[in-house]
């Protein structure tokens, strides 16, 4: 289900609506919109960036998006503390 609604697979019939909009019917750059602003998703064997911190790969979805620097790393931290991972924000992953 998860991967009709990113549309990693095609549905074989009926529709996927995203706020009332079948996105099977949506350009490459559209669903690139709904993609960064309306859904995500997190796979079970994920890939964490090796090169960036722990921080920085929980702000990445947040810098693609064009938030500011401060904004992103501010609300990543904060995430990071919900979970308990803020003693390894300026760790990288293993």
């Amino acid at each position: 289900m998860v991967r009709l609604l990113n549309r990693l697979i095609e549905p074989t019939r009926g529709q996927v609506l995203i706020d009332g909009v079948d996105i099977a019917k949506i350009s490459e750059s559209e669903l690139r919109e709904v993609r960064r602003k309306k859904i995500a998703m997190v796979f079970q064997s994920f890939a964490l960036m090796p090169h960036m911190t722990v921080l920085d790969n929980a702000a990445f979805g947040m810098e693609l998006a064009g938030t500011s620097t401060q904004e992103r790393q501010e609300k990543a931290l904060e995430a990071l503390r919900q979970v308990g991972l803020e003693n390894y924000a300026h760790a990288y992953p293993e």
